[in-house]
């Protein structure tokens, strides 16, 4: 500790003295009760001690915690009086068999530690003559007793039970809380106990020594530190913006694989560790470290280390008692890094913990002000090394450990063990055997078992064996089967096309083919295809005639939403030039630096926007089309070949510069000609031009109508604002292909939704732009069933869509964003951050190959290093780096996470804004959502904005229903702390959720939904002064929510307590959790008379 001797003793003595305090006030509460000359000492629990009850209580009926050992006693010449000497004689020495756990006396959480106890064991003779009949009651006995637990408060905390066999030895089941014991103390015990018993046989009145020491010291010291300002700040850098592991889905799963690799592949580990200079427990945690960096999609994550906090003193490692802690480890790993330099790095992070892990994951975890009601604090995953070195002196009297557990017990597990964490991985080389296990209680993203984790984990060892120096990025994980199956079966998309053909060769076709179809429509205004070419054909001349068009060169366009912006894109592409739109209303700094950027040769524009345009191109020619008027209207001869730029759209880039992707004919040609198979498009459909032609889903709405012989209804901006005027226009038109950014679509469909079968003809709605939530189609497709719903994910580098998924009833009910397969020619990749596939179910960055990827950015070859990167996978290839998130479907589908950056982290959850906005989706009075992190004060808060659905007259709820609403669905961590309704989301030019346009919550948020609301019986005004004393507050109503209120974990188990103490009632602290508020709360109390004896008696331990 870094506090001076003489400050350190000033600290015992006050501990010390509080400790007397505790003890004195106990047993003046105690003198009624026929147990207070029996108690020999009161002291604190232990941190670690709370932590497991609070596990026990939160998953009651699991049996965490409850911790259950088999041995056979055969090889012993077990003698029934003799063991029981030698048991009492344990139970004598050893104070912690005889302490109980005392929630909340006065505050504080004490043990008690009885001076006598009846010896909690039992026979049961049995009349079994087949082996396999035994190991069926055996393990019926065990689930049994998880289920019953113990009575923490009146104790014991342990039992064992003999069974006796005719045909077989005896059975010895252990079973205690962990709380009371650790692995070495189990071992030390077991040990203690066989020697104990083997020296009675010779010296009927041996006793063994006793000990100084007792945990009251352990508990002293743990005070002593909590006070250590120096550690505490120390923890909350360390851990500052930690993460979790985001390993597990929302599903339970009791899965558990051990395996004995033996003495050889240990000495091949001792070997690499002494290679590396590290411990074999340095060398496999790092392997566990490798090994879940390649089940999740984080780069630096937070994981638990079990270590040892035994007393220093020489006594120290024969105490008996809890001396655990769960040490918060964060390690980044670095891909780049060799497996040694790894190695090394994660040996230098443990020594740097050295001297501040005596500070439990508890204290820690409040100095976070993380207080979950799920799961372990901070994290999630534990790593547990054991070498249990204290049984081998036994060999010495020819009882080895090994001989205490017996083979050959097919059912009956030697040892179980439940913790509250869901990924657990122990690594024991006592004996000097290699042994491996692997717990989990959830379901991981990956669907690995256990068995097959125990494989990827020794595959990752084998390689550092193998090649000690070879990168982190190079240890194969995937199996070859695997990676086949990610690399080229999800991705059989070959297909061909017209390779030679332009753009305007396919509409000329088309031409050809409905000369007298409408091709365009703009308000009154109506072009056939005849017409629209001939008007595109004069400015082709005009251009061509004019400035001595080459391929390649730039006609930047500036035009209102008008018949004129398509003749201007044809003409355009028509002359051999791309087009580069610009809106007429963008800001002018960013039309200067287009026009620069792009060596646009000329900027064509209509009259409304003529002046504007004049004053931004000052260096270039600006023409209207009228200019082109008198020009020839045959096609003029093509100089373009399918590899020249078709057009440039400018994108928001990082730097805050707008950057020009170049796209090229063959990139769109291939789009609409192999998507032929996808889709049903008629010469008889009726689309719309919604989007602004400077946004990439316009070229899909564009060409789509127009290289199939549909009509386009170019769709008046003051449309595109007013969803109820554009809804309109879909009936009036009777539209039947319609493009929607999700976010639009949502809005749109309120109106929509009114309509009949009859005025709505829609055939295809197809999704894009942005992430679609599926629930969002529950009413539309119970009313137009007939509607193909698609959802394709798509990005402007590689021309507008990449994949391809029909929405259906399924899709819906799994509420999921499941965007499908690439479509024709493209390739889809999901990889992590050194290139590696992922495994099917685990999150990666999305990468696409294929002939849609652009030609790259205009002018930034630095940017087109990052992210046109050459493909692995494919000599020659490229790879567009798309910084979206995704995850493989079992069925080779992909689900869209989002955005990288719009991932959020808070307290440590990595939470998927998404996913929460589905949630609030489906209350019928929420028409639209959006979920972002917002730093409110000093912390990052989560924050929804809402906008009410009209046909629901109730308005959207309040804070406090709607909070109610979303635990039905979510777990507590992601549900935001702030809601904010808003009239209208904000929407960009695109139709995109316009996220920077939110406003900060403070003074915007909804009402908290909870005035107060006094006691309205006994058990309610109970509460309520059960509460106000825990909280500190006053005026508590009884639909105020305890968590809200800043209710935590210690809290709830005080609560639990002082509710059995003042009511002579039980209730569980999962229900607390459950049900937060005092009315919830006083439905959900038990009369203690429903119950078995004592406060704990039905709560199970670990399983």
């Amino acid at each position: 500790l870094e506090v001076e001797q003489s400050g350190y003793d000033q600290l015992k003595q006050e501990v010390e003295a509080q400790i007397a305090v505790f003890k004195q006030e106990f047993l003046s509460r105690e003198e009624q009760r026929s147990t207070a000359a029996n108690v020999e000492d009161v002291y604190p629990m232990s941190n670690i001690q709370k932590g497991m009850v609070f596990g026990n209580m939160l998953y009651e009926g699991q049996g965490v915690y409850h911790d259950q050992a088999v041995y056979a006693l055969g090889h012993i010449g077990f003698e029934k009086a003799r063991f029981e000497k030698a048991l009492q004689l344990m139970v004598d020495k050893h104070a912690n068999l005889r302490a109980v756990f005392r929630l909340n006396q006065n505050g504080e959480d004490l043990q008690v530690v009885f001076k006598t106890i009846s010896l909690p064991l039992s026979y049961h003779p049995i009349q079994i003559f087949h082996k396999d009949e035994l190991e069926l009651e055996v393990a019926d006995f065990l689930k049994s007793e998880r289920r019953k637990g113990f009575d923490l408060e009146n104790g014991p905390l342990w039992r064992m039970r003999i069974f006796q066999a005719e045909a077989s030895k005896p059975l010895l089941v252990f079973q205690f809380h962990h709380g009371i014991f650790d692995g070495w103390s189990l071992a030390s015990f077991n040990t203690e106990l066989l020697q104990v018993y083997h020296q009675l046989q010779s010296d009927p009145a041996f006793r063994p020594e006793k000990l100084s020491l007792t945990y009251k010291d352990f508990v002293v010291r743990e005070l002593i530190t909590q006070k250590n300002e120096s550690i505490r700040a120390f923890w909350k850098e360390e851990l500052g913006g930690y993460e979790r592991a985001d390993l597990f889905e929302d599903e339970d799963r009791d899965d558990e694989f051990e395996i004995n690799i033996g003495t050889a592949y240990l000495k091949q580990l001792e070997a690499l560790a002494n290679y590396y200079d590290v411990s074999v427990k340095i060398l496999t945690l790092s392997a566990y470290l490798l090994l879940l960096d390649r089940l999740t999609p984080q780069s630096e994550l937070v994981i638990g280390a079990i270590s040892n906090n035994r007393l220093p003193e020489e006594e120290g490692d024969k105490l008996l008692g809890c001396f655990l802690n769960s040490v918060p480890l964060k390690v980044p790993v670095n891909k780049d890094a060799t497996a040694a330099a790894f190695v090394r790095q994660v040996k230098e992070k443990i020594e740097s913990l050295r001297g501040k892990d005596q500070l439990t994951t508890l204290e820690i975890a409040r100095l976070l002000g993380e207080n979950s009601a799920e799961g372990n604090p901070i994290f999630d995953v534990i790593f547990n090394y054991i070498d249990f070195h204290i049984y081998e002196g036994l060999d010495a009297i020819g009882l080895g450990v090994e001989k205490m557990m017996e083979p050959g017990w097919a059912s009956i597990p030697t040892f179980f063990e439940r913790t509250n964490t869901w990924f657990d991985l122990t690594v024991n080389t006592t004996g000097n055997e290699l042994r491996l296990k692997i717990q989990f209680s959830r379901k991981l993203k990956a669907g690995y078992t256990s068995q097959e984790t125990v494989y990827k984990y020794l595959q990752i060892l084998d390689t550092m064996i193998k090649v000690p120096q070879g990168k982190v990025a190079d240890i194969p994980f995937l199996s070859e089967e695997e990676r086949h199956r990610l690399l080229y079966t999800f991705n059989d998309t070959a297909a061909t096309y017209p390779e030679d053909k332009t753009i305007i060769d396919l509409f000329e076709k088309q031409v050809e083919k409905t000369p007298d179809n409408t091709a365009v429509v703009f308000e009154d205004k109506q072009l056939t295809y005849r017409q629209l070419n001939e008007k595109a054909n004069r400015l082709a001349h005009y251009l061509r005639d004019s400035y001595d068009i080459r391929p390649d060169d730039i006609i930047a366009l500036q035009l209102e939403r008008s018949e004129q912006m398509i003749i201007a894109i044809l003409g355009t592409l028509k002359s051999g030039a791309a087009y580069l739109p610009i809106a007429p209303d963008a800001p002018r700094n960013r039309v200067v630096h287009m026009l620069s950027d792009s060596q646009a040769k000329v900027l064509l524009t209509d009259e409304a926007t003529y002046s504007t345009a004049k004053e931004q191109g000052k260096s270039l020619p600006v023409l209207t089309l009228e200019k082109a008027a008198n020009r020839d209207i045959v096609n003029p001869d093509s100089i373009n070949t399918p590899q020249n730029l078709a057009y440039i759209l400018y994108t928001s880039g990082s730097t805050g510069r707008p950057k020009g992707v170049m796209i090229e004919h063959l990139n769109v040609t291939r789009l609409l000609v192999n998507d032929r198979n996808l889709f049903d498009f008629k010469d008889t459909d009726v689309w719309t031009l919604f989007h602004y032609y400077g946004f990439d889903f316009s070229v899909w709405e564009i060409w789509g109508a127009l290289l199939f012989g549909g009509s386009l209804i170019v769709v008046p901006k003051a449309a595109t604002l007013d969803p109820k005027v554009f809804a309109r226009l879909v009936v009036e038109w009777q539209v039947t292909v319609l493009n929607q950014v999700p976010s639009a679509f949502e809005q749109l469909q309120a109106h929509l939704l009114k309509k009949t079968l009859k005025e709505v003809k829609l055939r295809y709605i197809i999704f894009g732009g942005a992430k679609l939530f599926p629930a969002i189609l529950t009413d539309w497709k119970l009313r137009f069933p007939t509607t193909k719903l698609i959802n394709m994910y798509g990005i402007t580098e590689t021309t507008v869509h990449v994949t391809y998924k029909e929405i259906g009833e399924e899709e819906i009910r799994t509420r999921i964003s499941n965007v499908g397969k690439a479509i024709p020619t493209l390739r889809c990749y999901i990889l992590d951050k050194g290139l590696n596939p992922v495994p099917i179910g685990v999150a990666g960055e999305l990468y696409i190959a294929g002939d849609g990827l652009a030609r790259g950015y205009l002018n930034n070859p630095i940017l087109n290093s990052e992210r046109f990167i050459e493909n692995p996978f494919e000599a020659g290839g490229r790879l567009y780096r798309s910084g979206d998130s995704g995850r493989w479907l079992k069925n080779g589908d992909i689900e869209f996470l989002g955005r990288l950056d719009f991932q959020l982290k808070i307290r440590g959850y990595r939470i998927e804004a998404g996913e929460v906005e589905q949630a609030l989706l489906k209350h019928p009075a929420i028409q639209a959502a959006v979920v972002i992190g917002k730093e409110v004060g000093l912390a990052k808060e989560l924050v929804a904005y809402l906008m009410g659905d009209e046909r629901h007259t109730a308005g959207i709820p309040d804070v406090t229903s709607l909070r109610r609403y979303l635990s039905g669905q979510l777990p507590a961590y992601m549900i935001p702390t702030y809601f904010v309704e808003l009239e209208a989301l904000p929407l960009t030019a695109n139709g995109k959720i316009n996220r920077k346009a939110l406003p900060q919550p403070e003074g915007a948020s909804m009402a908290s939904g909870t005035p107060y609301v006094a006691p309205g019986n006994k058990t309610e005004q109970a509460l309520v002064e059960i509460w106000e004393g825990l909280l500190n507050r006053e005026n508590i109503g009884v639909n105020d929510n305890f968590l809200d209120m800043g209710g935590h974990s210690l809290l709830a188990i005080r609560m639990v307590t002082l509710i059995h103490q003042e009511l002579s009632a039980n209730v569980s602290l999962a229900t607390l959790f459950d049900k937060p508020t005092i009315a919830q709360l006083a439905q959900a109390i038990r009369p203690i008379s429903q119950k078995k004896s004592g406060l704990f008696s039905t709560i199970p331990k670990l399983d």
